[in-house]
């Protein structure tokens, strides 16, 4: 992962002591050595503290001054890999409008889902590094990276923080309300005893074929995937019947559960949901999660001074912890969240080891 360093320019002690009066003699090399070997060790140490605490405080790490930045000194224009209306479009718009209203510059929401958003990466990838043309996609984009559709990943590019991350309302494990299995275990022992019997839905190379393959792999099960398209034709085919299983967003899922249609056995997430409260998680089931939710992430191109990362960094940190964008995040179910550009890119490179082990499953 491209990592952004800190260089530190140190004064030689010998240079010091021949810089002063004449009449003075200079010190011997090996004490200046010392001296100068000293003086950057107390340095090192301190910058370490300084970054632990800016660490621990929740501020940017990153090497720029965002002060000497001039960014943005045009129109930012965020490339959206997703038609307008949906939610990417709707996480991009609000974003967009909080950094307008924070910078005082014009922020500009491109829609592109050409190639399944590979368009918008490749525009942003070429772009000029001056921070006028950004990314502003999703870690669902790794799905794809880890199938070949696309020949880069994210860290061909200059990642600079992520904008929403995933809250308590994840996904849940839903069977049809005619399969006889009534928990996880009673449904992956059929499983177990009939490899293959049991259709699950999914939508291809998506989010939840991922998903689901991550839970076979859990629980030693073989399903039949079956592609069933998006959320709303796969809730169509598990309901009508024509599949047993799917994994779904909750939010999506609640009213067919509350309706008797369909039946939750878990919750894929960590985190109980206060939609299904009664429903178990897979960590609580002793289940390794196989959620891959998806994290809303900026980035550029590579080459980008680290002053304008630094400011772009502390800009997006400012409009995400404002109190009336966290709300307005919330109301479209999804949850405001900053993070550093380097933890941020921590975070995606580990989703993007899942989406790689899923892929390998697949073939």
């Amino acid at each position: 992962m491209r990592k952004q360093l800190l260089s530190v320019m140190l004064a030689g002690a010998m240079a010091m002591a021949l810089a002063g009066c004449g009449s003075k003699q200079a010190a011997p090399a090996e004490t200046t050595a010392a001296a100068a070997e000293t003086q950057a060790e107390s340095k090192e140490e301190t910058q370490a503290e300084s970054k632990e605490e800016a660490k621990a405080e929740g501020t940017s790490t990153v090497a720029g001054d965002a002060s000497k930045s001039t960014w943005p000194n045009g129109t930012v224009q965020l490339y959206v890999p997703a038609s307008a209306g949906g939610g990417t479009d709707m996480i991009a718009r609000l974003f967009a409008k909080g950094m307008s209203d924070a910078t005082g510059a014009n922020f500009v929401v491109i829609n592109d889902a050409t190639g399944g958003g590979t368009v918008a990466l490749e525009t942003v990838r070429n772009a000029k590094p001056d921070g006028l043309n950004l990314y502003l996609g999703h870690t669902g984009q790794c799905g794809m990276m880890a199938t070949g559709q696309y020949d880069h990943t994210y860290e061909d590019f200059q990642m600079l923080g992520t904008i929403t991350v995933p809250g308590a309302e994840t996904n849940c494990i839903v069977v049809n309300k005619n399969v006889e299995a009534n928990t996880l275990q009673e449904l992956i022992d059929a499983a177990k005893a009939e490899p293959g019997k049991y259709l699950t839905g999914v939508q291809a190379n998506g989010n939840r074929h991922f998903m689901q393959m991550l839970f076979q792999q859990a629980t030693g099960t073989e399903f039949t995937i079956v592609d069933c398209g998006g959320n709303a034709d796969t809730i169509t085919n598990l309901v009508g019947g024509m599949v047993d299983m799917a994994i779904l967003p909750i939010v999506n899922a609640k009213q067919y559960v509350e309706a008797g249609d369909m039946k939750p056995l878990a919750i894929t997430g960590d985190q109980k949901s206060e939609a299904m409260p009664d429903v178990p998680t897979l960590k609580e089931l002793g289940i390794d999660s196989c959620e891959l939710s998806s994290i809303s992430l900026l980035c550029g191109p590579q080459g980008m001074s680290a002053d304008d990362v630094a400011k772009i960094s502390e800009t997006m940190k400012t409009v995400l912890e404002n109190q009336d964008i966290i709300d307005q995040y919330h109301q479209m179910q999804m949850e405001a969240g900053y993070n550093t550009p380097d933890d941020a890119a921590s975070i995606v490179a580990n989703m993007q080891a899942k989406y790689g082990e899923a892929a390998a499953l697949m073939k």
